[in-house]
């Protein structure tokens, strides 16, 4: 068979490293633009970066070369998803985004073009925190994608509109719309990697967000058959993180700390600053351990984690410390607008407790008024009450309903490196 068929063919059913040798083969017969693209996919999958981005940058180079505008921005894209996933850099990640629209525009609708404006909605809802413009960027995805015949772009774009609903508050609908691109990206109807591995990290995400304990637990084993069965480490190494704020809500403390300290070698793998997902966490289960200073140890590796300063204000209030509790809430609220309410939640209910403790009765009522917007929410928050001690103890094996450490998302134990201290 032709090396880039037999490429071709193992990477649409994950056979990352059969992939790889394959398009090596083609290469090895003459450099070709779509030979380099599937090297550089496949690489990207095994976590290979340096292959990844010189294979991927030289197949775009020789698409332009070919005037293939299309082709140009596919690989754009698939460079713009690597700078965000191992790099870090998203400005880089925005500038090859830009580059993959601009070649895009004056084009019939195109799945590549769907697939930028989900890019664009996740950048929206994540980095710039525009619900609105997030809303926007997805349903546009969804028509762009149901004109170019891209189911895959298409569930994907319903999987951010779902995830950015519930982010408002509109939790029925929003949940709602992610149990069915989530059951598309499972059920094998998508074959995209990046449309699967996207709609899954958004429902667990937005279970977290939500506080909804049952859906992420009957969907975290379905997640986990798919990526073990498709040897994808990205999403389930993201997933994980989510899913330990899961098993730490309840009060689960055993799991979620295997979830987390198995999690950070798969997130070395990454990038070396995504370390800090799993630990500004293990920090949190810390300080609900009474290991105060264990906690503040982890939370100094973690600075500037968009989770740090909620961790740190729930610590000094622990300490006595209820002034610097309401500049660690504040600080954190600034950074998420009024309409992302379940992302401020734990925002308000900080600042609410501390204000309480320095006799701010009047930012106290502000911050439990704001905590009232949305009835939805608050539904949600009533029926998963914050698990503290007792039961939740670090080795009571508490809340396994929610999938221990030997189910849904099993830890799988790496050696620990650098400084870190757990």
């Amino acid at each position: 068979m032709d090396p880039l068929l037999e490429g071709r063919e193992a990477l649409s059913q994950g056979r990352w490293e059969e992939a790889r040798r394959g398009f090596e083969r083609a290469l090895a017969e003459g450099e070709t633009a779509p030979a380099l693209e599937g090297l550089g996919v496949a690489c990207r999958w095994l976590r290979d970066t340096g292959p990844m981005f010189r294979a991927m940058a030289r197949s775009y180079r020789l698409y332009r070369r070919a005037h293939d505008r299309q082709s140009a921005a596919r690989t754009a894209l698939q460079l713009s998803l690597g700078e965000v996933y191992f790099r870090m850099e998203p400005a880089v990640a925005l500038g090859w985004l830009a580059r993959a629209e601009r070649l895009l525009d004056g084009l019939e609708p195109t799945p590549e073009g769907a697939l930028a404006l989900c890019v664009r909605a996740n950048v929206a809802l994540g980095l710039e925190k525009d619900l609105d413009r997030a809303l926007a960027n997805a349903r546009e995805a969804q028509q762009h994608a149901k004109a170019a015949d891209a189911f895959d772009a298409e569930m994907m774009a319903v999987a951010i509109e779902g995830l950015a609903l519930a982010c408002g508050g509109e939790i029925e609908t929003g949940m709602r719309l992610l149990d069915e691109a989530t059951a598309a990206a499972v059920g094998g109807e998508l074959e995209d990697p990046d449309a699967i591995s996207m709609t899954c990290c958004a429902l667990i995400d937005a279970c977290k967000r939500v506080r909804d304990f049952n859906r992420a637990s009957q969907w975290c084993d379905q997640v986990q058959e798919f990526c073990e069965r498709w040897s994808d480490q990205l999403t389930f190494a993201a997933c994980r993180a989510h899913y330990a704020d899961v098993l730490i809500w309840r009060g689960a403390w055993a799991d979620a700390e295997a979830q987390l300290v198995g999690n950070l070698g798969p997130l070395a793998a990454i990038h070396r600053q995504r370390i800090a997902d799993s630990l500004v966490r293990v920090a949190e289960l810390r300080r609900r351990q009474g290991r105060l200073t264990d906690a503040a140890d982890l939370l100094a590796q973690t600075e500037g984690h968009w989770l740090a300063p909620l961790v740190g204000g729930e610590l000094a209030l622990d300490r006595g410390e209820p002034r610097q509790a309401s500049q660690a809430a504040e600080l954190y609220l600034r950074r998420v607008p009024s309409e992302l309410v379940t992302e401020r939640t734990g925002g308000l209910e900080l600042l609410t407790r501390a204000s309480v403790r320095t006799g701010d009765i009047a930012a106290a009522s502000a911050a439990a008024d704001d905590l009232r917007r949305s009835r939805n929410v608050l539904a949600h928050l009533r029926r998963a009450p914050r698990a503290r001690g007792g039961a939740g103890s670090a080795g009571s094996g508490a809340g396994r309903g929610a999938r221990g450490a030997h189910g849904g998302l099993r830890a799988r134990r790496t050696r620990r490196g650098g400084s870190v201290r757990l």
